[in-house]
């Protein structure tokens, strides 16, 4: 035994320092750092069959001094006439891990532990909870506090940052996404944070020519049937980005994003049917929405006629 486990030992350690050197030169001349860890592994695994193969022996010797030990004890007591207690099972044996890891009491002993309740020829037995259950269970306990106060936590924080950093990416996004808009992906926005900016914008940049309640002065009337340039959105839009020449109305898209203008155009459209007092008479022509099956209805006629 003595000479194998040196032989083993010595066979670990030449492998080990054989696969360091390996590495020092390999990497003097010019391997792969995959090929070393490779090596290295291969040397770790050696070392760990070397180890299981010593257990292995060590198991076995055991055992056998084991029953070595219990077949003199037995023909001792047989010389000296004496009672030949029982024996319990060898260390390291099968029977000997499985009273540590079941403590159940044997099956010759269950009537000091019988509670003396019996159905249908069942006993209840008192026994102890296995102690690889027990302890299993202690371990978990010991786990979540230390996970509640080492991870629970701490990720609980991260996650707010984490949160707070996607919502600023997501605001900037969005803002990317608005300010990349132009005449032709506008869309009507309908939600009352845009409407309200687009409503200040307008109070404080068109109000002036096209009154506050978009009933039309300098500039046309926004709140009847009747456009001079298109009365759609992306119309309302282009109007507002490049101006009209000719006109008072300038082009904004120097002074206002595209976000801006977005909101702008919308509000606007929000003027349509509200009937501002004294109004602008009507410029342009009649609009008829796309998509509508009936024409667009004539507010100065129909409102003359009644």
């Amino acid at each position: 035994m003595s000479r194998l486990y040196k032989s083993s030992l010595l066979f670990g350690g030449f492998s080990l320092s054989a696969g360091l050197a390996f590495g020092q030169e390999a990497s003097a001349s010019g391997v792969t750092a995959d090929e070393v860890l490779n090596v290295i592994l291969f040397a770790i695994v050696a070392l760990a069959l070397v180890a299981l193969l010593l257990v292995i022996l060590l198991f076995i010797l055991v055992q056998n001094n084991q029953k070595e030990r219990e077949v003199a004890k037995i023909a001792e007591l047989k010389a000296q006439g004496k009672e030949i207690p029982k024996m319990g099972p060898a260390i390291l044996s099968w029977a000997w891990f499985k009273d540590i890891l079941t403590d159940n009491v044997a099956l010759e002993d269950e009537d000091s532990i019988d509670l003396g309740h019996e159905y249908d020829g069942i006993r209840e037995l008192d026994n102890n909870l296995p102690p690889w259950w027990k302890y299993g269970f202690y371990l978990t306990i010991v786990y979540a506090l230390v996970y509640w106060f080492v991870w629970h936590e701490p990720s609980k924080e991260m996650y707010e940052e984490e949160m707070e950093i996607a919502a600023v990416a997501k605001a900037k996004y969005q803002e990317q996404q608005a300010n990349s808009t132009d005449e032709n992906t506008v869309v009507m926005l309908t939600d009352g944070v845009s409407l309200a900016a687009g409503k200040e914008v307008f109070e404080m940049l068109c109000a002036a020519c096209h009154r506050v309640d978009g009933g039309g002065s300098i500039g046309p009337n926004l709140a009847d049937d009747y456009w001079l340039h298109g009365g759609d959105i992306k119309d309302v839009f282009r109007t507002i980005k490049y101006g009209v020449e000719g006109k008072q109305m300038i082009a904004w898209e120097d002074q206002m994003s595209a976000k801006e203008m977005a909101e702008v155009s919308s509000y606007i459209m929000t003027f349509a049917g509200t009937n501002p007092p004294d109004p602008k008479e009507p410029e342009g022509e009649l609009y008829t929405p796309a998509g509508s099956s009936q024409p667009a209805v004539d507010s100065v006629q129909a409102t003359a006629g009644l």
